[in-house]
């Protein structure tokens, strides 16, 4: 079996929004699932934070 590791995108925004909107997922994390706003904001720092510890 090969895995394939890939660094998080922008492309993979639904796919995250999908996690962290999930009331019955976050409530384990943050409490409880984010908004798209909220999503969109998060995935927005995630992003930048990967390119921070690239470089």
């Amino acid at each position: 079996m090969k895995i394939n590791l890939q660094k998080y995108g922008p492309e993979d925004f639904n796919s995250f929004k999908t996690l962290v909107c999930e009331d019955d997922l976050m409530k384990y994390i943050s409490g409880n699932g984010l908004n798209e706003n909220q999503a969109r904001a998060s995935s927005i720092v995630f992003l930048k934070s990967i390119v921070r510890n690239v470089n």
